[in-house]
């Protein structure tokens, strides 16, 4: 008795090319990330003739960040373009429907104030 043929799912490839990305690549990005930012910051500081970051500008500060985050999206970027399937949705699962942004902003908003009234309540309480 012959076992009759399944067809694929709807909109999936029946047979998706294996992906070679690990944790190898996250953890490497996320090295990369903290080891690249910090010698960035070094850098800023010899140069400035600083001695800490406190009197640095808010801009100066945000910018100091702009290494950490490229290579914390870089290394998923890297690692599906050049291990994977060279797509975020495939490779990790993203994707996004119209809800998500107007959830996403009421959960954020209801997050900060939450954080709001906890760290009032903490101060009030430690007396800060």
């Amino acid at each position: 008795m012959a076992v009759p043929e399944t067809a694929p799912l709807a909109g999936r490839d029946p047979d998706p090319a294996p992906v070679r990305w690990g944790m190898g690549d996250a953890l490497a990005g996320s090295v990369l990330a903290v080891v690249v930012s910090t010698l960035v910051a070094g850098v800023v500081l010899a140069t400035s003739g600083r001695e800490d970051f406190g009197d640095l500008s808010l801009e100066a500060t945000a910018l100091l960040t702009l290494p950490l985050w490229a290579f914390l999206l870089g290394a998923p970027l890297w690692a599906s373009y050049l291990k994977g399937r060279r797509s975020l949705a495939a490779d990790f699962g993203l994707h996004m429907r119209w809800t998500d942004v107007p959830l996403g902003l009421a959960a954020g908003l209801v997050g900060q104030f939450a954080l709001l009234i906890l760290l009032g309540l903490l101060y009030r309480l430690l007396g800060v």
